[in-house]
């Protein structure tokens, strides 16, 4: 990291313990946690998936979901907190409420798209206005794999938000999509939903635990920060660690000053996670 860089971060985080009540920041001195948590080699968190675009519905399975390797005991807390829901009937849904697309090569190449609209509109130019609707549908349709022509569908009820999962087509489908919201054609797909939603039981743990991520790069100095004690560090597919603290007096002033640290290298999950399962069970 650039001494620059550097130098900005720690200006930016002592600007932040400076807020810090001096009884919460004595009582942390006394145990040493105080000196250890803001000398640390601070990177900012891994947020590649926070903010939902053209190839991404899901904006919560990426900050709790554990590597395939680590420790199940360790895991439990979290790993269940999302349902999912397989239905074997076919519905019909307008292409337009189509949000996202699970793959494409434009994705695996790094662009990035707000909306399938605007991706679609981008391909469309790109051919120089050269497809029409029909052949997008078709070759869309061919590349489904089912003689029935029926689309597999993700539906994320936190975000209200439904995502193609596709492997073929990505290109003729935003272009499709482009040309019926520009035309206002209420044009039907034949579908089949799976639904992902958030348990009740994550505000259980949200009233019990704090949460926070941390770049996984500083594991093994989280590791030796919290040796003999019962705070959680489990490491993330997303290049984080998540750390699970219980909400209780031993611990209210280490929440206190980790919650004042800039989200960008110490993010408070609670909120967040809060405000998911607010939005799903107000819609």
């Amino acid at each position: 990291m650039e001494k620059s860089l550097m130098m900005m971060i720690f200006y930016k985080l002592y600007e932040s313990i400076a807020k810090l009540n001096k009884n919460i920041k004595k009582s942390l001195e006394t145990n040493q946690i105080y000196e250890k948590i803001i000398n640390l080699p601070f990177e900012k968190i891994n947020k590649c998936k926070l903010n939902l675009d053209c190839f991404n519905s899901d904006n919560v399975s990426f900050f709790i979901k554990p590597k395939n390797c680590y420790n199940r005991k360790q895991r439990t807390i979290l790993e269940d907190i999302i349902q999912i829901e397989e239905s074997n009937n076919i519905i019909e849904l307008d292409l337009k409420r189509i949000n996202s697309i699970s793959s494409s090569k434009s994705k695996s190449s790094g662009y990035k798209y707000k909306d399938i609209y605007e991706f679609g509109k981008n391909v469309f130019v790109e051919r120089n206005k050269k497809w029409s609707l029909e052949e997008c549908i078709k070759h869309t349709e061919n590349g489904l794999g089912n003689k029935e022509k029926i689309y597999e569908i993700r539906y994320y009820k936190w975000n209200n938000r439904y995502e193609w999962l596709n492997s073929d087509g990505s290109h003729h489908f935003a272009v499709a999509n482009y040309i019926i919201t520009n035309k206002n054609i209420n044009y039907k797909i034949k579908c089949q939903i799976t639904t992902y939603s958030i348990k009740e039981e994550l505000k259980t743990i949200i009233d019990n635990y704090c949460m926070f991520l941390i770049n996984d790069k500083l594991q093994y100095h989280l590791y030796e920060l919290f040796l003999n004690t019962d705070i959680n560090i489990i490491l993330l597919e997303s290049n984080n660690c998540l750390i699970l603290i219980k909400k209780n007096e031993t611990y209210k002033n280490l929440i206190q000053l980790m919650k004042i640290i800039d989200n960008k290298y110490i993010f408070y999950l609670n909120d967040y996670l809060d405000e998911k399962c607010d939005f799903q069970y107000k819609h």
